[in-house]
C-alpha cells in the first residue's frame, strides 16, 4: 500500500526574532495528515500564531525544516507561497481581515480572484457556504455592518471556497460564548469534513479539545501532542 504524504510536517523548527535572536519556537516538530482535524493550543503568546504564519508562508523558519502540501517554506520562492496560499490554503485570520466597502458575497469571492479562478463560477458556490452559515438575509450587506459573529461566518465561507486541501482558523472562538464556540466550531469542521481538507485550529480554548482528533500544545517554544 503506497504511503500517504502528510498535509503539513515541522522537523525541528525555529523562529528567533530581534538582534540578540530571541528564541519564539525551538525545536517544533509535528505533523498534520491529510483530511485530519487538529488543535494546536497554548496561551496567548506561547507561538502559535507564529506557526500559522509559517504553515502560510507569511514567515519563514530560522531553523529546521517546514514542508506544507509538499512545498519547502524555507526554500520556496515568494511567488510560489503566495500561490501555494491563494489557491491550496484557506486562512480564516483573527480578526477576519474583511474589506470595508465590499458585501459578504464580494469578501467571500476575494480567494476566486487571488487564486486566478473564473469568479463567476463561484458565484453560486459562495452564496451556498454563506447561506448554510446563516447569512442568507446579509449577502450583500456591507462587511462594516455585520456584527462580530456575522464577519467571523464570513470569514469561514472565504477560507472554504476554493476547497483548499489545508485550512488555518486562528482562534475562531476567541471572545465567544459557549454556544456561539460550538455553533462556529461545527462549522468550520464540517466545512473541512466535506472538501476532505486537513483544518488546524490555533487556540488558547479549552473546548475545542472535544471535536478534533489530535492535539498539539506548544509549550516553552516546542510543540508536544497532549
Amino acid at each position: 500500500m503506497a504511503s500517504v504524504t502528510p498535509a503539513l510536517v515541522l522537523e525541528g523548527v525555529g523562529f528567533a526574532v530581534g538582534k540578540n535572536r530571541r528564541d519564539i519556537l525551538v525545536n517544533a516538530c509535528m505533523q498534520v495528515m491529510p483530511g485530519e482535524i487538529c488543535a494546536l493550543v497554548g496561551p496567548s503568546g506561547s507561538g502559535k500564531t507564529t506557526i500559522l504564519n509559517m504553515i502560510s508562508g507569511l514567515l519563514r523558519p530560522t531553523a529546521g525544516s517546514l514542508t506544507v502540501l509538499g512545498v519547502d517554506v524555507g526554500r520556496a520562492r515568494d511567488r510560489e507561497l503566495a500561490r501555494l496560499r491563494s489557491r491550496r490554503m484557506g486562512i480564516v485570520f483573527q480578526n477576519f481581515h474583511l474589506l470595508p466597502g465590499m458585501t459578504s458575497t464580494e469578501n467571500a469571492l476575494l480567494p476566486a480572484y487571488f487564486g486566478c479562478a473564473p469568479a463567476g463560477e463561484y458565484r453560486a458556490r459562495v452564496r451556498d457556504l454563506l447561506g448554510r452559515l446563516g447569512l442568507a438575509p446579509w449577502l450583500d450587506a456591507a462587511a462594516e455592518n455585520l456584527s462580530e459573529g456575522q464577519r467571523q461566518r464570513v470569514a469561514i465561507a472565504r477560507a472554504l471556497l476554493l476547497r483548499p486541501a489545508l485550512v488555518l482558523a486562528d482562534e475562531p472562538t476567541g471572545n465567544l460564548d459557549d454556544s456561539s464556540a460550538a455553533t462556529i466550531l461545527s462549522l468550520l469542521i464540517e466545512g473541512a469534513r466535506e472538501e476532505g481538507s486537513s483544518l488546524l485550529l490555533a487556540t488558547h480554548d479549552r473546548r475545542c479539545l472535544q471535536v478534533v482528533e489530535r492535539t498539539f500544545v506548544v509549550d516553552q517554544g516546542r510543540v508536544v501532542p497532549l
